[in-house]
């Protein structure tokens, strides 16, 4: 390298790709919860340009030494590993594999491919009941569940229907209201233990913990009833009846 008795030996302390137009390197990255993006040891191959790559032998495995377990606690949050996405962030299927890439993702030499953790999903089911002594049993009501980033799901629901299970991923934030419901008193006749809850008129808020959640939404109409006797005539009334 052209040392001399004036000069220094030089080398690098960096890794050196060296990469021709007839091949590229495949690389496989583990997006962590926490955004960052770990590299799978000794999973970075060249290919011949046309050929398909090998899906990683990576398996996740449950244990408390594992680099990549298949659920992992984060910020309260339980995650699972779902699988592989390739750069256009679509996930990979299983009958996908070995892979293809297309010649967009063929431009920079380097495809890479990134396994993600994503929220662990879990079960909402509504049950719907009315009470008071002038509901009609017949009424139906309009629910909207919102969730995650504007998802929403609408259905219409009467007296002691329940609703299919909504999946919904834990710590997303989940908002219920109905509509339909003028006359009615709304409320929550009971849910599932440990789920904090914020009441409205007629909605209800709560965050999706990491188990299935079971809530009942009650409306009451309650109406007094005329027994058709005034107070204010009522001294007469027994007059007459001393009378008689």
């Amino acid at each position: 390298n052209g040392t001399t008795e004036y000069s220094l030996p030089k080398h690098i302390d960096c890794e050196v790709r060296v990469i021709t137009k007839d091949f590229f390197l495949a690389e496989f990255l583990v997006e962590m919860p926490d955004g960052t993006r770990v590299p799978v040891e000794d999973e970075r191959i060249n290919y011949r340009e046309g050929d398909s790559v090998k899906k990683t032998e990576l398996d996740p495995t449950e244990g408390e030494n594992s680099k990549f377990p298949q659920t992992k606690e984060y910020n309260g949050v339980t995650y699972e590993f779902v699988g592989w996405y390739n750069e256009a962030d679509n996930l990979i299927d299983e009958n996908e594999w070995p892979y293809k890439p297309n010649s967009e993702e063929l431009q920079n030499n380097i495809v890479t491919f990134t396994a993600k953790y994503v929220p662990k999903t879990y079960n909402l089911t509504i049950t719907k009941t009315l009470s008071g002594n002038m509901y009609n049993a017949n009424d139906t009501f309009e629910f909207t569940v919102n969730y995650t980033n504007g998802e929403e799901k609408t259905f219409t629901l009467g007296d002691d229907d329940m609703s299919n299970p909504i999946s919904i991923p834990n710590g997303a934030t989940v908002t219920i209201t109905e509509a339909n419901a003028e006359g009615y008193d709304f409320s929550v006749a009971s849910i599932t233990e440990g789920v904090q809850y914020d009441p409205d008129k007629n909605s209800v808020t709560f965050t999706m913990p990491a188990n299935d959640v079971s809530i009942v939404i009650d409306n009451k109409k309650d109406v007094d009833i005329d027994t058709g006797v005034f107070l204010d005539t009522l001294p007469y009334i027994l007059i007459l009846g001393v009378a008689a």
